[in-house]
C-alpha cells in the first residue's frame, strides 16, 4: 500500500473511546487508573482480538531536573516523584497504547518502551548511553519551558546526535507546559528552532491541579485517560510515520503543522503538537 501525502492524521485520535476501542483500553485501565506492565507483560485482551503489535523503543535525553522521570511518568502511569532526584542508572518503563488507522481502519497495539538515565550518571559510566541507544527508535530531546538553559542545551545535544541517530525519529518534548505564563522561550524561536533542525514537538503538561471534596487544591501527576490520551496519540503518530516512510508506505508527512483546539477542547489541554 502505497499513501501519498496528507496534511490528515494517520490515526483516529478519538476511537479510543468507542465500543471497541474501549475493548482495548479496559485491558490497559483498571479503576480509573493506568495498570503498571513489567517488561515481560501484555494486555489482557479478549481472544477475538488479535491486533498486530508495533514495539517502540524510545530513549530520553535532557539536562539533569529538566523532567525526563515525571514525563516517563504519565506516559507509563506510574506515579510522580514529589521532588527531584537524580535518575540513578537506566529505569526502563512499558505503556501499551491502541491505535486505529485513518487509511484502511486497522488497529495497531503500540508497545512503547522507555529507558531513562540520569544526565550525570551517563557521564559517569561509559556503558550507560550505549545500552540506551541500542536499537531504539526514537530519541526524546527535553527542555522545560521555565528553564531557557535546556533549550539552548538543545542545539548542542541534536547536533552531537546527527551521526549515531541518521536513522531514528527525534522529537522534542517541551516539559511543564503547565507554566507556560513562565515560558522563557518565545513561540517564534521554538518554530525557528524546529525549521532548523526539521523535528516535531510536543509540549506536555506534567503536572496538574484537582481539587478535593475539602476544596483543597491538590497536584498529581496527569495520568487519567483524558490526560495522556492526546500525549499518546501524538508520539504514536510521529512513530507511526516515520516507520511507514521507511518501509516505504508513505510518501511523505506533513511535518509542518499546527494542531488547532476545537471548541470541545479543554481550556487547560495538556498537550500542543506542532508537526515539523
Amino acid at each position: 500500500m502505497s499513501v501519498s501525502s496528507s496534511s490528515e492524521s494517520l490515526i483516529l485520535p478519538d476511537w479510543y473511546k468507542s465500543k471497541d476501542g474501549k475493548q482495548y483500553i479496559n485491558a490497559i485501565f483498571k479503576g480509573g487508573k493506568r495498570k503498571v506492565f513489567g517488561f515481560l507483560e501484555r494486555p489482557a485482551l479478549p481472544p477475538q482480538i488479535t491486533p498486530e503489535m508495533w514495539n517502540f523503543k524510545a530513549r530520553l535525553v535532557g539536562k539533569s531536573g529538566v523532567g525526563k522521570t515525571s514525563t516517563v511518568a504519565k506516559l507509563t502511569g506510574q506515579p510522580a516523584p514529589r521532588s527531584h532526584c537524580e535518575t540513578p542508572g537506566i529505569v526502563s518503563s512499558v505503556a501499551y497504547w491502541p491505535i486505529k488507522l485513518n487509511s484502511n481502519g486497522n488497529v495497531i497495539l503500540t508497545r512503547l518502551q522507555f529507558w531513562d538515565a540520569g544526565d550525570n550518571v551517563g557521564k559517569k559510566y561509559d556503558h550507560i548511553y550505549p545500552a540506551c541507544r541500542e536499537d531504539i527508535d526514537v530519541t526524546l530531546f527535553l527542555f522545560s519551558y521555565t528553564d531557557r538553559s535546556s533549550f539552548l542545551d538543545l542545539h548542542k545535544k541534536l547536533s552531537d546526535s546527527e551521526d549515531d541517530l541518521k536513522d531514528t525519529l527525534r522529537v522534542i518534548v517541551g516539559t511543564k507546559f503547565d507554566q507556560i505564563y513562565r515560558s522563557e522561550i518565545t513561540s517564534k524561536e521554538l518554530e525557528d528552532f524546529q525549521r532548523q533542525w526539521m523535528v516535531p514537538l510536543l509540549s506536555v503538561q506534567n503536572v496538574h491541579k484537582t481539587e478535593t471534596d475539602s476544596g483543597r487544591i491538590v497536584t498529581e501527576t496527569c495520568n487519567d485517560l483524558k490526560d495522556v490520551a492526546p500525549s499518546l496519540n501524538r508520539l504514536c503518530e510521529f512513530l507511526l510515520a516515520f516507520r511507514m516512510i521507511k518501509k516505504g508506505l508513505l510518501k511523505d508527512y506533513a511535518w509542518v503543522r499546527t494542531e488547532s483546539r476545537s471548541e470541545d477542547d479543554d481550556a487547560d489541554s495538556d498537550i500542543e503538537a506542532t508537526y515539523v
